[in-house]
């Protein structure tokens, strides 16, 4: 290992492409990579890098020192396990896995909102087996997953508020009395772990995960992708999360998802059981069609009914005008 470019400080912000390439190259390298693992060094992994640095941060803000100074030492604990490092230890786990895991939860974990993997046992693998098993108890009652259901109309019909997370761990979950929910947005990350050979987190969790973004996302859905860029103006959003493909018909069933599946039972429930609370929503909202209409044709008859009336007002005021012209000039005559 070329040691001089993973020399450079861990808190010097930007990391360097030259850092960026090396601590790829270290944590999941060429022994890790398929067929196809050159091909996922072309992918941009900016985003994960964002997270990177904050994590980094966080913990320095946090008051933990663990005598990491540099990139170097960051490989050094990914690559070993080292017992009375646990700060370290949860430190490494979280930029291999892209989940927040803790020895215990502590205070800076509270205060940022993240759901935490407590680690007390057991190996980091089997952790993320464990919790990231299938999870199918809820029933849905429309397993259809329509191509309306997407994060736009998510956001435009019911209300519903994207909040971008890079906790793998808080993907799809609903928060604020069920107005807000969170989306993992690194999807650079996801097809990277997806390409490598061997990696800790389960391969079925990248295929899912990357399936959801496509069924929120779909890549070939033009008002989705203006409605992301709308978004990047805001928030700092992985290029590659509208490049995650577009689900079929066949796919975009509830059934077909087992990681995900009781969190897009209650989404779905969420949305179904919204109601339009504006105009806008109103006008966007198709689920139902013949509501929809039903709504629409009586707004029409409402509005020509009030047209129709006020214009017969006018009629009726400008002919009562006129008599009163006319007999005040039959006045001036006699």
């Amino acid at each position: 290992m070329e040691t001089h470019e993973l020399d450079e400080c861990l808190y010097k912000y930007p990391i360097s492409a030259t850092v960026q390439n090396s601590v790829i190259d270290e944590l999941w390298g060429a022994e890790g990579l398929d067929d196809t693992g050159e091909k996922s060094r072309n992918i941009s992994l900016l985003s994960y890098f964002d997270y990177y640095a904050e994590r980094v941060q966080r913990n320095l803000l946090a008051g933990h020192e663990f005598g990491l100074q540099n990139h170097a030492d960051i490989v050094w604990v990914g690559q070993s396990e080292p017992s009375d490092m646990d700060d370290a230890i949860d430190l490494c786990a979280s930029l291999l896995t892209m989940t927040e895991v803790e020895f215990k939860q502590n205070l800076a974990t509270r205060l940022s909102g993240r759901t935490p993997l407590v680690w007390e046992e057991n190996s980091l693998q089997d952790l993320l087996d464990h919790h990231f098993a299938p999870q199918t108890q809820l029933c849905a009652d429309n397993g259809k997953l329509g191509k309306l259901f997407t994060a736009r109309n998510l956001d435009r019909i019911s209300g519903i508020s994207i909040k971008w997370t890079t906790n793998l761990t808080d993907h799809l979950r609903l928060t604020d009395d069920d107005r807000v929910v969170l989306v993992f947005q690194c999807a650079s990350f996801l097809k990277l772990q997806d390409s490598l050979g061997r990696t800790l987190l389960p391969k079925s969790l990248m295929k899912e995960t990357l399936n959801t973004l496509a069924l929120l996302f779909p890549s070939t859905d033009e008002p989705t992708r203006e409605w992301l860029q709308k978004q990047r103006k805001s928030a700092s959003i992985d290029a590659q999360l509208n490049k995650c493909g577009a689900l079929r018909t066949r796919e975009r069933r509830i059934e077909n998802f087992s990681i995900w599946h009781d969190r897009l039972v209650i989404l779905k429930q969420a949305f179904d059981e919204s109601q339009p609370a504006s105009i806008s929503q109103w006008w966007f909202d198709r689920r139902n069609t013949v509501q929809w209409y039903t709504f629409w044709i009586a707004v029409l008859v409402f509005a020509m009914t009030m047209f129709f009336g006020l214009v017969q007002s006018v009629l009726a005021a400008i002919q009562v005008y006129i008599s009163y012209k006319n007999i005040r000039s039959g006045r001036q005559l006699m």
